[in-house]
């Protein structure tokens, strides 16, 4: 099992965090009860969409350290496969590794 290379947890997921913007139609239902008539909001037909500034960001979800900003290289980690941490503890990527 693969060990968080920030805080040395043995884990087999990662958590995944990214906005999003939503959409949804939002009206007003009735319903009626012995006190009378009454109205609530009602939520209906949610859809989801990928903002055009998201990051996505997979962290421990021991320590809640980011960790990677692929998912590619999120799944290579979770298969056990030597892989590097790609984002700083502020969750911005680090710079890349330069070869010799």
């Amino acid at each position: 099992m693969p060990k968080c290379p920030r805080c040395g947890a043995e884990i087999n997921r990662l958590r995944y965090e990214c906005k999003v913007w939503e959409f949804s139609d939002f009206y007003l239902a009735s319903y009626t009860d012995p006190q009378g008539e009454h109205f609530t909001g009602e939520w209906d037909d949610w859809e989801y969409s990928d903002a055009s500034d998201a990051k996505p960001l997979w962290y421990c979800p021991e320590c809640d350290k980011p960790l990677f900003a692929c998912q590619t290289t999120a799944e290579a980690f979770l298969m056990g496969k030597d892989v590097k941490v790609e984002v700083n503890v502020r969750g911005r990527l680090l710079p890349k590794q330069r070869k010799p």
